[in-house]
């Protein structure tokens, strides 16, 4: 399996309008992950940044913590690497409370998210409320089933209601 671990921007909080969040910040999320996995030698764990880490400092910081706690197993994506690419070859999806969890749902990518998302409520990501949950998930990977295609469906909605709603946004922002 190739596992992809989407970081977020370290310096955020977890989303304050979720309820429950399994970790206190997501530099605490991003280094357990890596103490849960270092020990899971059956699963390409693929680590991707932030898209905006440099802007907020943090790429070097998640790079050298990565490379300190690389295994044989483990990957670093490349910031190049586009989310059409990471769907190819992705077999799943790891995000605290990002987007991404509805998106790759949509295309029929089982997530895990850690946090109450806004979508998590409509059965789109496999939401782990403890971390014993979530290391017990990524031990047993493969009882995650693909997403069902009324839930992708129902991700593809949200995705095309919350793009509506940016072009309106900007239509008119535009206008002032």
């Amino acid at each position: 399996k190739n596992v992809f671990i989407m970081l977020h921007v370290l310096g955020d909080v977890p989303r304050e309008s979720y309820r429950q969040n399994v970790y206190i910040g997501y530099n605490e999320w991003y280094l357990d992950t890596l103490s849960i996995i270092k020990q899971i030698p059956d699963v390409n764990w693929i680590i991707k940044d932030h898209p905006f880490s440099d802007m907020y400092g943090q790429g070097d910081y998640v790079r050298a913590v990565f490379e300190e706690n690389k295994t044989s197993n483990m990957y670093w994506c490349d910031k190049t690497i586009s989310g059409m690419q990471i769907k190819e070859a992705a077999d799943c999806v790891i995000t605290c409370a990002g987007d991404v969890g509805i998106e790759y749902w949509a295309y029929g990518i089982p997530t895990i998210t850690l946090a109450e998302t806004y979508y998590y409520e409509q059965g789109i990501s496999y939401h782990m409320n403890s971390r014993k949950e979530y290391e017990h998930v990524l031990r047993h990977l493969e009882g995650l089933e693909r997403p069902a295609p009324e839930s992708m469906q129902r991700a593809r909605n949200y995705l095309d209601a919350y793009k509506n709603e940016q072009e309106r946004y900007y239509a008119f922002t535009n206008l002032m």
